[in-house]
């Protein structure tokens, strides 16, 4: 048994995304904000600008299972 609205409502409450590419881009771009975000702050302190992509990236941690856990969150949602 399918849960949620009737095909007839659902689109009134999708999300923006209308594909799978745009979710992707959509998840990349908030990725990169944030790790760019950190090596701004690391820059600041001193921190040379290839160290602190390199931090940042790594106090991020295992980005692609994150990235992979939001684009499928995203195309769940979108459905």
């Amino acid at each position: 048994m399918k849960r949620g609205l009737p095909a007839g409502q659902r689109h009134l409450f999708r999300l923006p995304w209308t594909s799978k590419a745009q979710i992707e881009a959509e998840v990349g771009d908030e990725f990169e904000f944030h790790i760019r975000s950190r090596a701004e702050e690391l820059e600041a302190t001193g921190v040379l600008s290839e160290e602190a992509r390199r931090l940042a990236e790594r106090e991020f941690g295992d980005a692609a299972t994150a990235r992979a856990y939001c684009r499928q969150a995203g195309v769940e949602r979108a459905r």
